[in-house]
């Protein structure tokens, strides 16, 4: 795929993807500030799947709870509570549109490992952050869970010339993925995932960080998000490799967040490494 034409059948691809239209009134229910637990926990099980999956993922060994899980009620109140239900309902839902067992070379647990535990990086950093811009917590763990969402959406409508990617890219580990894409496909995953969350009516915030938290020295709005959840997602790939170490930094120093903080949320995140990737499990 290297013409002009190719980039704009996949664009149309990408655009012919639902937009998770069996979900709809869940993701309405999920967007709305004003919805009350018992209202979204109704709503979540009408869905069998997706009620189940966030049943499963309160019950799974990374939250470790003392006693059984049975409801969506359940799960939220006790167990992850109301924001992070509103965005694993999300992810649960793209996971259930996406279909990239096609793509050999795409990993899908290894995907939501790593999209989960950036999520928990990012939300306990924005907990510790001291400034007047500090990033909401909540919606820097969506931001997290899906700022990736254009990998497993090319996988889904490209899986032949993604499997190239990847096979591509265990050539040339020292060259960023985002640039194989480009010289393959003519179009990488960041461009993908921008244009389905403004397709899809996602979140502003979301469409943002999707389309931007790439940059390194990005200075737009919801920098503070774009910034964290670029540092988070590299931690995050570094811990499941292994690799995680002290004092990997940098962090923008506005954020306000202690060094030593710092390295243990991400000393934590190494030791909760393969606990995350059985949760990742059940994203597919």
């Amino acid at each position: 795929m290297s013409g002009s034409n190719d980039v704009e059948q996949l664009v149309a691809k990408l655009k012919e993807v639902p937009p998770l239209s069996e979900m709809q009134a869940m993701l309405q229910a999920v967007s709305d500030d004003d919805v009350d637990f018992k209202e979204l926990a109704r709503i979540i099980e009408s869905s069998p799947q997706i009620a189940a999956r966030i049943i499963k993922v309160a019950n799974s060994a990374y939250y470790g709870t003392a006693s059984a899980v049975n409801s969506v009620e359940d799960a939220i109140i006790r167990v992850l509570g109301l924001d992070v239900v509103r965005s694993l309902v999300i992810g649960l839902a793209a996971s259930s549109t996406f279909r990239a067992e096609k793509c050999p070379g795409f990993d899908a647990q290894r995907y939501w490992g790593s999209a989960l535990l950036t999520a928990n990086l990012g939300r306990k950093i924005a907990r510790i952050a001291d400034c007047a811009q500090a990033p909401d917590p909540e919606n820097v763990y969506m931001c997290g869970l899906l700022h990736n969402i254009g990998l497993i959406a090319l996988a889904h409508v490209a899986p032949s010339q993604m499997a190239e990617v990847f096979a591509a890219a265990a050539q040339e580990p020292e060259r960023p993925l985002h640039d194989i894409e480009t010289r393959i496909l003519r179009i990488d995953h960041r461009h993908a995932g921008a244009l389905l969350t403004a397709q899809w009516g996602m979140p502003e915030q979301l469409q943002t960080v999707v389309e931007h938290y790439h940059i390194a020295d990005y200075e737009g709005p919801k920098w503070a998000t774009c910034r964290l959840v670029r540092n988070c997602s590299d931690w995050a790939r570094q811990c499941l490799a292994g690799t995680a170490q002290p004092g990997m930094g940098p962090l923008d120093d506005r954020l306000g967040v202690d060094i030593a903080d710092l390295n243990a949320v991400i000393d934590a995140a190494h030791q909760e490494a393969k606990s995350i990737l059985d949760l990742a499990g059940m994203f597919h």
